[in-house]
């Protein structure tokens, strides 16, 4: 972690005034990675990941009320698992016209706005559906809109779910994916022996 950590530090001293946008596994969607690199890059640092399915997630908190004692809450109520959140927000997603592999194509995604205890900060989550199966995918960024978000997601996340949604696996550069805001893609190496 501190070696990607390190790399992306570097990354940002040459971008020195652009937004930098790490796209990343599962594996580095967490404090590890998050914590050093907005330490030194400051808000123009912001990840994208595929998020676990037993990441908890927690509602954003109440506002404080005038007059209440005490301290500000850092985190709303408890929603539960990814997975436990999949179940429940597939009834309310929408169709999306996204442009995957060349062609445009409707995928069917929810988004919603939540804390992650992991990163301990509000991010957004987006599950995307197909057929049986679904992804979760959360971003620091507020601000990316959900076609934004898994267009960004496939350059680094291209696997049997997004496979299953084309004949043809064709993998679009970062420089098509991320015009003006250079992407990093972190990758971590499994073992092939276990």
């Amino acid at each position: 972690m501190a070696q990607a950590a390190q790399m992306l530090i570097e990354i940002a001293e040459h971008f020195s005034t652009v937004p930098i946008l790490a796209v990343t596994d599962s594996w580095f969607g967490n404090n590890g990675l998050w914590k050093p690199a907005y330490k030194a890059i400051g808000n123009r640092f912001n990840i994208l990941s595929r998020l676990r399915c037993n990441n908890v997630l927690y509602d954003l908190p109440e506002k404080r009320k005038p007059k209440q004692r005490g301290r500000n809450k850092k985190y709303g109520q408890r929603l539960g698992s990814a997975t436990d959140m999949a179940k429940t927000v597939q009834q309310e997603a929408r169709f999306y016209n996204v442009n995957l592999y060349g062609k445009q194509r409707e995928v069917s995604a929810y988004s919603r706005v939540v804390m992650l205890k992991t990163l301990k900060r509000p991010v957004q989550v987006v599950w995307v559906f197909r057929r049986t199966q679904w992804i979760a995918l959360f971003t620091t960024d507020l601000n990316l809109s959900i076609t934004q978000i898994i267009i960004r997601a496939i350059a680094r996340l291209h696997d049997r779910f997004w496979d299953s949604m084309s004949q043809k696996s064709i993998r679009r550069t970062a420089n098509h994916l991320c015009p003006g805001t250079p992407c990093v893609h972190l990758t971590h190496a499994q073992n092939p022996h276990g």
